[in-house]
This record gives structure tokens, sequence and C-alpha cells, in this order.
């Protein structure tokens, strides 16, 4: 009886182990993003990558630079799977490389007020900056691979003010893809749109939520996080709705879609979990690391396990935090 308990002590503390891990990256001074894939982690560093195996976490190589030549980048890259090939986007130019980060091509951006580009499919969805004189109309749309506007998803018109009034928590566009799905959540309430790979609708999640009080204490900390050259300008203009909006960050990975909400517990974020069909799986609380109040340090989940490296500024040395999700 004794040895039994004892194994069983042994093998819940090992799955325990198993489900969460904690390693020390020593190379690594800034972490802007990262990407988690089958065999890699790519780590974002401003204008460079680097690459980690990701099953003994060792370091592969790095590639990339500051410069306008050929794979070099003009400014912090944003990262994309896209079948055997890696996609990479600055603020001037679109990247391929191989997995490995051997680079293959490039071309330059058509419109420069494109941003936050993902790849669906053979072609791209993102945000589209139309600047008028006296207003700001923001398209989220699907993108050819030369940037020309395939179908306008959902538009925001944005009048300009004399205030300048900077409105907290309204009209979100958070998206994400996977396996040629689009899922996207353009409202303050709880709907998730999800879209095929040419953009026609395909099914809404929508469900009642009680959205959480956003209090005096909450709005100062906000401010306060936001201390920097424009804190002044942010403090005087900020303004602030009652509620949070319901959903905060929308993540997928080859299986499940990932809801994370502004509510948290003592176990962690509050998270709704689907299958890529938009079925409800299960609601949990997931150990999400915050660099300060609204803002998590970076991410990423792929084959149900979250992986996030946190800045220990303690030991002055960033962490990967590995959690098991589902």
């Amino acid at each position: 009886m004794k040895k039994s308990f004892l194994i069983f002590i042994v093998f819940t503390v090992f799955s325990f182990v198993l489900n969460s891990k904690v390693i020390p990256f020593e190379k690594i001074s800034k972490v802007d993003s990262i990407l988690v894939t089958k065999d890699y982690i790519y780590v974002v560093e401003g204008t460079s990558v680097n690459i980690f195996n990701r099953k003994d976490f060792k370091f592969v190589k790095k590639f990339g630079k500051k410069g306008k030549g050929p794979g070099e980048f003009s400014s912090a890259v944003k990262l994309s799977p896209n079948k055997d090939k890696l996609v990479a986007f600055d603020f001037m130019k679109i990247l391929v490389f191989s997995k490995n980060g051997d680079y293959i091509s490039e071309k330059r951006k058509k419109k420069i007020t494109t941003f936050k580009l993902k790849s669906v499919g053979d072609n791209y969805i993102g945000i589209y900056l139309n600047m008028g004189k006296k207003s700001v109309k923001t398209i989220f749309a699907l993108f050819d691979p030369d940037l020309n506007i395939l179908k306008e998803i959902k538009s925001i018109n944005d009048k300009r003010k004399a205030s300048r009034k900077i409105y907290m928590f309204k009209d979100p566009l958070r998206y994400t893809t996977i396996k040629d799905r689009i899922f996207l959540n353009d409202t303050r309430g709880f709907n998730i749109k999800i879209f095929d790979k040419a953009g026609n609708l395909i099914r809404t999640i929508e469900q009642k939520y009680e959205f959480l009080k956003l209090t005096d204490k909450t709005k100062k900390e906000i401010i306060e996080s936001f201390k920097g050259p424009d804190y002044e300008y942010f403090k005087k203009n900020v303004v602030f709705p009652d509620y949070f909006s319901s959903i905060s960050n929308l993540y997928a990975d080859n299986n499940y879609l990932y809801v994370f909400t502004y509510k948290t517990d003592n176990k962690g974020t509050e998270t709704f979990i689907y299958d890529l069909d938009g079925n409800f799986i299960k609601k949990t609380s997931v150990d999400i690391k915050y660099a300060d109040i609204l803002e998590k340090f970076p991410m990423c989940i792929y084959d149900g396990v979250l992986y996030q490296f946190v800045d220990n500024e303690d030991d002055e040395i960033w962490e990967l935090h590995v959690n098991k999700i589902i």
C-alpha cells in the first residue's frame, strides 16, 4: 500500500512537471513576439529572429538584421507560418523564408498603411488605413499576395475630432487564422465570426456574457501603465467606457480556438475553448503572465500548449514558460 501511494505521488509530481516548465534563455536580451511551429520556436528580437529547437530548446540559428537589403528588416518584424514557409512582415516589405530561416524572396508593400498581416491560404488578412482629410477609415480585409484588396470584411469610419480623444476598448478588431480559417471579433460583445479563406462567413459564435466593470482603480492603473513621452497627453485625453470589452485576445492552433477575456482568478485568465468549427469545448483558467495591467508578455499557443516569454527582472533574464492548456 505504501509503495503504491509513493508511486502515485511520484506520478502526480512528474505529470505536473510535464504540464509546466520554466526554461531560462540567456542568449535573449529582448522579446518582441514569438511563433511556435512543429519543430521550432521563433523569437523576434527587434530586426532579427532567433530560432530554437522546440523539443530541447537549443539554439539553432539567427537570421535577419536591420537594413534595406534582401533579407533585411527596416523595422521590428512580425512572423506568420505559411505551409512549408515562413512569412515575415516589416513596415515596408513582405519577406519569405524557409522554416529554417533561409531567405527566399521579398516584395515591397504597395500600401505602407497596411499592417497586422497574417497568412491565410495563399493570401493575407490584415488592416488597411484609408487616410482622408476629415476621417480615417479602418478596413479589415482579405488581400492578394501583392496586397490588392480582394474583399472588405469589416470597415470602421472614424471621423477626426479636434479634441483627439483616445477611446479605450472602442471598435475592436481582434483576429487570428489557422487552417484556412479566419476568426474575427469586431464587437464589444462575445461575438466571433468564422470565415473561410475566401472571406465568406461560415458561422458566428455568440453567447451571453457578463461584462467586467472598469473601476476607478483599474482606470488609474491603465493610465499609469502608459508612462512615457506621451503620458500627459494620454492622461488628459483618454476616455474609458463603464465596462471592459468581453474579449481581450484570440489565439488558434491546429485543433482549437482560444478566447481570452479580461477576467482573472487565482488560477489565471478566463479562457473559452472551441474547436475550429466553433463548437464549445470548455471554459478554463490559463496561467498567463502580464507585463502590465493590459499587456501580456509575448506568447503563442501550439498543440494545446502555451509558450510565453517572461522578463525576469530580478535575475535579468528572459524565461520561457511552457504550460499545457488542453
